[in-house]
């Protein structure tokens, strides 16, 4: 998703269509769609054909756009083949932002409890395995959520 703050706001806001379009010259307005998607700054999340005899062919894409290029990249792929339908999604990225913050420094607080608690502790054989078991699951989960993180802070990029 491409990102961009609001004027005045620390906001991360990404904003994405979803455009179907039917044509008889697939050809040219796939070429067409490339070259919008391309001058608007714009990626593909996802693209679709579908042949129906006698109809021509129903493009299905999913795009995403900078905000301040979405309403005039939209503009241009309406003029592509014919609009069958058309749906704009919005999202602010800076509550899953915080929130990615959030759990990430919790499994790095348990994580640190539980090696404290290895360190600290001297029980029997069972416990220690058990706290062995739970240090690595923590372990396990702090990475996985710093991997996400990292996905979701370039995506925004």
């Amino acid at each position: 998703m491409l990102q961009k703050s609001l004027p005045g706001s620390s906001a991360l806001i990404s904003r994405s269509a979803e455009v179907r379009c039917r044509t008889s010259a697939y050809d040219r307005d796939l070429a067409e769609l490339h070259r919008v998607v391309s001058a608007h700054h714009g990626y593909f999340d996802d693209l679709r054909t579908q042949s129906q005899t006698g109809k021509g062919r129903l493009l299905r894409v999913a795009l995403a756009f900078p905000s301040a290029d979405f309403d005039p990249a939209l503009s241009d792929l309406k003029r592509i083949g014919r609009v069958v339908a058309v749906a704009e999604m919005g999202e602010d990225s800076t509550v899953r932002i915080a929130s990615q913050e959030r759990h990430l420094a919790s499994t790095r607080d348990k994580l640190a409890r539980l090696q404290k608690l290895r360190r600290d502790r001297t029980d029997k054989l069972p416990d220690v395995l058990e706290l062995e078991k739970e240090i690595s699951a923590a372990n396990e989960s702090l990475i996985e959520q710093s991997r996400s993180q990292e996905e979701l802070k370039s995506t925004v990029a």
